[in-house]
C-alpha cells in the first residue's frame, strides 16, 4: 500500500473500514508504516520471524546457482543464508538482490564466499545500492533499453510489445526486420529486478523503478536516449506510422471493424501506440503552449503517420 497514489494511509484506512464489515475476511497488507490496532480486528503484523523461512527459501534458491554454495557442508549453507536473512530486516527483495550479488561475483571457494557475504552485510548497503550495482554489471543495449521501457510504461509491457519496440529505429524512420527473442535469456542478468507473469514483463517493485531511473537520469546508463518519454512516444508513433500504411483522407467516419481487428492482431504493438503515445508526447513536452507545441511537432515530425 505504500505505492498508492492516494498515499498509504488513506488506502490503509479504506481497506481496514470495508474489512472490518466481513468478520471472516483476511487482510492482508505491506507497507512502510504501522498498522493502527482496532478493537473490532485482530491485527498480527508481519515479522521477520514470521517469514523468517519464507526469505530463507528464496536465499537459498538464488544461492544454489553458485557452483561454490552448491558442495558446501548444509550446515554452512544455513549458516550462509541465515547471515543474508537476517541483514535483510524483513525484506525479499534486499535478500534476493544481495545473494545474486553474492552469486555474481564468484567467489572461487567457501571462504571467499562467506567473506563476500560478510562484506555485504557489514557495508550496510540499501536496497537501492544494491540494485544500482546491477545496473552497473555488463548488460546489453537491449537489456537497457527494455528497463527503461518498462519504468516509462504505465503498466506492464508484454513479451510481443517489447519485441515491437527493439525493432523499431527512429533515427532511420524505420522498423528493423522481425526477430525471434528469448525474453528470459536477454533479462536474466536482470532477473532480480524484473519478473515474468502470463506473458506480461513486470518490474519487482517500486524502489526498482526508482533505482532505475536514478542511474538513467545520471546520462550514462543509455547516453543515446536523452528524453525517455521523447524517445518511446517517437517509437509508438514510428511503429504506427510504418504498419498502418494504406492511406484513407480525413474522415469523422471510424475504420470498418474488421480492418482494425486485422490490423490489431498482425501488429501488437499498435493498440498501446494509438492508446498512449499522446499522454507521452504530453509528458515530455507539456504542450500547455503554441512554442512548446511547435517543439514537440519538430521532434515527431518523422514519426508522424501521414494517413
Amino acid at each position: 500500500v505504500d505505492e498508492a497514489s492516494c498515499g498509504e494511509k488513506a488506502l490503509s484506512h479504506r481497506l481496514h473500514e470495508a474489512a472490518s464489515k466481513s468478520p471472516s475476511l483476511k487482510l492482508i497488507t505491506l507497507g512502510s508504516h504501522p498498522v493502527d490496532s482496532v478493537t473490532s480486528q485482530m491485527v498480527v503484523r508481519v515479522t521477520l520471524g514470521l517469514i523468517f523461512d519464507d526469505i530463507s527459501a528464496v536465499t537459498r534458491k538464488t544461492l544454489q546457482q553458485s557452483h561454490v554454495y552448491s558442495k558446501m557442508s548444509n550446515e554452512d549453507k544455513e549458516v550462509t543464508v541465515a547471515r543474508i536473512v537476517e541483514a535483510s530486516d524483513g525484506s525479499f527483495l534486499w535478500a534476493k538482490l544481495a545473494a545474486k550479488r553474492v552469486r555474481d561475483e564468484n567467489p572461487p571457494n567457501e571462504a571467499a564466499l562467506s567473506k563476500s557475504v560478510e562484506n555485504i552485510v557489514q557495508a550496510g548497503h540499501k536496497i537501492s545500492d544494491l540494485i544500482s550495482h546491477t545496473l552497473q554489471s555488463k548488460l546489453s543495449e537491449d537489456t537497457k533499453k527494455i528497463l527503461v521501457w518498462l519504468v516509462t510504461a504505465n503498466r506492464p509491457l508484454a513479451q510481443q510489445e517489447l519485441a515491437a519496440l527493439l525493432s523499431t529505429k527512429p533515427d532511420e524512420a524505420a522498423l528493423a526486420e522481425h526477430r525471434e527473442i528469448d525474453f528470459p535469456q536477454l533479462l536474466k542478468p536482470v532477473a532480480s529486478l524484473v519478473f515474468f507473469h502470463k506473458n506480461l514483463v513486470y518490474l519487482r517493485h517500486a524502489l526498482v523503478r526508482t533505482a532505475i531511473l536514478d542511474v538513467f537520469s545520471k546520462g550514462k546508463f543509455l547516453p543515446a536516449i536523452k528524453d525517455r518519454h521523447v524517445d518511446f512516444a517517437q517509437r509508438l508513433l514510428l511503429y504506427a506510422k510504418q504498419t498502418v500504411t494504406d492511406s484513407h483522407g480525413p474522415s469523422l467516419e471510424p475504420l470498418n471493424g474488421q480492418v482494425t481487428e486485422d490490423l490489431l492482431r498482425k501488429h501488437p504493438l499498435l493498440d498501446f501506440a494509438l492508446r498512449y503515445w499522446t499522454g507521452y508526447a504530453k509528458i515530455a513536452f507539456k504542450c500547455t503552449n503554441n512554442q512548446e507545441i511547435n517543439i514537440a511537432s519538430k521532434s515527431f515530425r518523422s514519426v508522424l503517420p501521414a494517413t
